[in-house]
């Protein structure tokens, strides 16, 4: 028995004793359990073992074969066998197809990874690190590739476990009707693994709170019809979960009605062997089945031991019984139920006496029919789970909210997608009418996304999400919805663990016949669309965005208006394109890769690539979320920017306040030096060297009897003050000085009354102000040793290759800081004057 065998299990542990202590060997042991339990399989693995360690390989096998249909739902039982057959021969390719769903059931079932991961097997055929789910992942990605070169006779052996496998961990809408039918045509070697997987179930093996494996798994029996597999059905019959009950009680009756004398036998089995509460299923199960033969000496059967039953129990389970009777056998049954009540008379108490002599007293009243309950009249694919949504099509052409994916299937929110095609149509924010259908390939887009939310299992859809994400899940900075990004990558390149193919081969291969030529096309040529990472060559606002690949090479043209207004030139990002209809288009919005950190992703990219091995579209289709993440590894990574002076001196605002003694002598000193330039009254700048266009150091403020200078960082203001105290001589008085960091002034800034809105800069000055700024700090940029150039000036790095890559990178990255300035209506510089005075024609080198 599954559910309600403790007597076996108190058995079993007093033998498990026995064997700790020494006083019984392992294997004869566990052929004791197996006396008392056939399908023990912890019993039948340790047969296995003892096996295989002296030679008997054959013998191994089968121990390990009655294993794997004991328990279909762990992993343990396939990986041993896998070694065995694999070292076979006239079997060739088995002992890979079962290290594929051994590892599969460890990819579905955290719990299993976790004791792979903490007890791998010795002999395991692989060199697999367990505790890298994207690199068993990835082995099993390729291992459905080859699966095509399968040999026929591992096939026709495996397809049946690979069948179960999918009633394990089923899609959160059931099984879809293939997969029932495939299972039904093969029921004789179905049925065991289901019954096992019952008692997977029933041993928590399967995911916790998915009652669907074990529902779906009694359906599927009850259609087959085996009567072997009654006296497992009708345990089920009073579980606690409805789900499965229900399937139980139908599965029971399926098998009954197909072979009534066999149903009879186990119901008069399992209810003389079972425990009390056993026998109110079955009574409510025969009451179900009128007209089978022997089923009035089954019910009332039920009734003996009844001093078994507790007391409080007795009552009910006799008048569920004479239910029955009365259902299924009319007045016949009405005199078996007081025929029975004077056979127990005295274990039923006076409540029972009364509603017998009642029934004595009255005539038989006609015969009753049962009141079927409303499950039995479904079919086994309803049981099953299928047909409980609404149709796809209309559910996604339903309008939906500005921030939610759009109803296209795009992947954009709709606000940046459809909103404004859709208001000028007439449908009007929030109002539910139904948006416009669009052609094929737009609603093939929505088609995928329901396939995948359809179609992936609860466990499926978690460790996905566990995968894409990541430890610790980031939110991009440029504050799109990652879940948008999540749902491209399950369409184009997760894979199932079950399925062994992404999601949209997947769908391509079930609905091949049933798409138009159109979309079968576009489908053949998305499935092997990849992520990219893609520079922004060229921007035409309102039209599109000219891109390269920096990995492998080629450019495209995308028509896309909302990326023409948010990208800017020179910018990269990790995106996928595929091709509708002869025009390139983003599968989804991408991640924005920040420009300092595109040379170190891509250093990162090719040293993964070469360690796996793979070339790069393979690569890229089983590594896209791996790169994702690293995106957002180098961005937590990335150092703070020094914020320093042209000296490399760390910034501080530094200011050194005098009292002025003598103003006139202060003027006099002050014009005399060639470094120090009045701008206006009262206001001096400190120059570098004498001359337009010399680097400002510091400033000089004279206001009534105060002058202050000030700098931007302590060693500057270290130099101004001898040199203005020298100049001036005793008509200053030093006051003191004082120093603020950046995050500082930054923090006063913001908290000061001041930092209010107030009368703007008007833009043609403002532009005028930080143009004349940006034109005299480019002017001598190419004659300046930068840090990023490892102190070289960009004129000297420019006469060798390296130095004139870096120069060329060092440019992008100004001129994308300066596109976005420009894009946003601030002032911005034109870098053509410094790539001419480099002699650089063009950044696309």
């Amino acid at each position: 028995m599954i559910l309600f065998n403790d007597k076996i299990r108190k058995a079993q542990d007093r033998i498990v004793d026995r064997m700790n202590a020494g006083t019984l060997s392992a294997e004869a042991g566990s052929r004791q359990i197996l006396d008392l339990d056939p399908y023990d399989d912890h019993a039948l693995m340790a047969l296995g073992l003892a096996a295989e360690q002296e030679g008997r390989q054959q013998e191994a096998e089968q121990c390990y074969w009655r294993a794997v249909e004991a328990n279909p739902c762990g992993f343990q039982c396939y990986l041993a066998l896998s070694n065995v057959i694999g070292r076979q021969q006239g079997f060739e390719g088995a002992g890979d197809a079962l290290m594929d769903l051994a590892l599969q059931k460890i990819l579905a079932n955290q719990a299993f990874l976790e004791q792979f991961r903490a007890h791998r097997p010795a002999d395991t055929n692989t060199k697999l690190d367990p505790g890298d789910r994207a690199v068993l992942q990835l082995h099993l990605t390729a291992r459905a590739r080859q699966r095509e070169a399968e040999a026929q006779s591992v096939t026709d052996r495996m397809r049946p476990h690979r069948l179960i496998h999918e009633v394990q961990y089923p899609p959160a809408s059931g099984l879809s009707r293939e997969v029932v039918d495939r299972i039904l045509e093969y029921g004789s070697a179905c049925g065991p693994l289901l019954v096992g997987v019952l008692r997977g179930w029933r041993q928590q093996m399967l995911p916790a709170g998915d009652d669907l494996p074990a529902a779906a798994s009694l359906a599927l029996l009850g259609e087959i019809g085996d009567p072997a597999a009654l006296p497992a059905v009708l345990e089920f019959t009073i579980v606690e979960e409805d789900m499965v009950r229900v399937a139980a009680g139908w599965a029971a009756c399926r098998i009954a009605g197909k072979h009534s004398s066999q149903a009879v036998a186990a119901i008069r089995e399992v209810g003389s062997h079972g425990p009390p509460e056993l026998r109110f299923g079955l009574a409510e199960t025969l009451g179900w089945l009128p007209g089978i033969e022997g089923v009035g000496e089954s019910l009332t059967g039920l009734l003996d031991d009844l001093a078994q039953v507790p007391v409080q129990m007795r009552g009910d389970l006799f008048l569920l019984v004479a239910s029955a009777l009365e259902n299924t056998l009319g007045e016949r049954g009405w005199e078996m139920t007081l025929a029975a009540f004077d056979r127990n008379a005295p274990l039923l108490g006076s409540k029972i006496k009364k509603l017998t002599d009642a029934m004595r007293r009255e005539p038989w009243k006609g015969q009753r029919h049962p009141d079927l309950p409303e499950f039995l009249g479904k079919s086994v694919y309803e049981l099953c789970g299928e047909g409980a949504e609404e149709p796809v099509e209309e559910r996604l052409r339903v309008k939906p909210s500005r921030n939610a994916p759009c109803w296209c299937g795009s992947g954009k929110k709709y606000k940046k997608c459809h909103l404004a095609a859709d208001e000028s149509a007439g449908t009007g924010v929030g109002r539910p009418e139904l948006v416009p259908e669009g052609g094929e390939i737009a609603q093939l887009r929505g088609r995928l996304v329901a396939f995948v939310q359809r179609e992936l299992t609860p466990t499926e859809q978690k460790q996905a999400v566990s995968l894409f994400f990541g430890p610790t899940p980031r939110q991009p900075e440029s504050g799109d919805d990652p879940s948008i990004a999540l749902m491209e990558w399950l369409v184009f390149d997760y894979v199932p663990p079950r399925l062994g193919r992404p999601m949209i081969v997947e769908f391509l291969e079930r609905n091949r016949e049933q798409l138009s030529s159109p979309v079968r096309r576009t489908l053949e040529t998305w499935q092997y669309a990849h992520c990219r990472l893609l520079e922004v060559e060229r921007v035409e606002p309102g039209i599109g965005v000219e891109l390269r690949d920096l990995l492998t090479g080629g450019a495209w043209f995308v028509h896309d208006v909302s990326s023409s207004n948010t990208l800017a030139q020179w910018d990269v990002l990790l995106s996928r394109l595929v091709d509708c209809e002869g025009r390139a288009e983003f599968a989804a919005d991408g991640l924005v890769v920040p420009r300092p950190l595109c040379e170190p992703l891509q250093k990162w990219i090719a040293a993964d690539r070469k360690k796996q091995g793979l070339d790069w579209p393979e690569y890229l289709r089983a590594n896209s979320h791996r790169l994702r993440l690293q995106v957002f590894e180098l961005v937590d990574k990335r150092p703070l920017p020094k914020i320093v002076s042209a000296e490399g001196d760390p910034l501080v605002f530094s200011k050194a306040v005098y009292e002025v003694l003598d103003e006139a002598a202060l003027q006099a000193g002050l014009q005399q030096s060639e470094v120090i330039e009045e701008t206006e009254a009262g206001h001096f700048v400190w120059l570098e060297t004498p001359g337009t266009g010399s680097r400002i150091l510091g400033s000089l403020h004279l206001q009534g009897n105060r002058l202050t200078l000030e700098c931007s960082s302590r060693q500057r203001l270290e130099r101004g003050q001898p040199m203005i105290e020298s100049l001036a001589g005793a008509a200053l008085r030093r006051l003191g000085s004082s120093f603020t960091g950046v995050e500082s002034a930054l923090r006063e800034a913001r908290s000061s009354p001041a930092h209010k809105p107030g009368p703007a800069i008007p833009p043609e000055v403002e532009q005028q102000i930080v143009g004349k700024f940006l034109e005299d700090h480019y002017r001598n940029w190419p004659d300046q040793p930068l840090p990023a150039l490892g102190g070289k000036t960009p004129r000297e790095a420019m006469r060798t290759r390296q130095g004139r890559q870096r120069v060329i990178d060092l440019l992008k990255h100004l001129e994308n800081s300066e596109d976005r300035n420009r894009r946003a209506g601030k002032p911005s510089y034109d870098f053509s004057k410094v790539k001419a005075a480099l002699g650089i024609d063009t950044l696309l080198e």
